[in-house]
């Protein structure tokens, strides 16, 4: 059995993996948020409450969970405010992802980090597409 760290449990994309990974006997995951509650309150799945962007609040759960693999759901993903809150962005995408290398690195876990499909260098839009499983 796997062992599965899901961060970002409550946000559109976390939900969908927590509903899709509970249902299947092969992972034993632990869902994390930085949130109290979730997007859609008809899904009720238990989680634990996790700031990715401080490291030792990641170093302890991770270290004593151990998981086989982290799956990176949280980000800040509202454009208009990453631009107005650089600090907060920067600490949320950036700081936060840092960390969860760092310590996959220590327990030799994999790391999967979901992000946008859209690369901006401030003048042109690159669209790049990617496939993958979880498996």
């Amino acid at each position: 059995m796997k062992r599965v760290l899901v961060c970002g449990s409550n946000g559109l994309l976390g939900q969908r993996l927590a509903w899709l990974l509970d249902s299947d006997d092969e992972y034993e995951v632990l869902h994390s948020s930085h949130h109290r509650s979730f997007v859609q309150n008809e899904i009720l799945i238990d989680y634990t409450q996790l700031d990715i962007s401080n490291r030792s609040d990641v170093k302890s759960l991770v270290t004593s969970f151990r998981p086989d693999v982290i799956l990176n759901a949280a980000a800040m993903t509202n454009v208009d405010a990453c631009e107005r809150e650089r600090e907060l962005a920067w600490k949320m995408n950036v700081t936060a992802v840092e960390n969860l290398v760092e310590v996959c690195r220590k327990i030799d876990a994999k790391l999967v980090h979901v992000s946008t499909d859209y690369v901006f260098d401030g003048k042109t839009v690159t669209i790049l597409k990617a496939t993958g499983s979880i498996r």
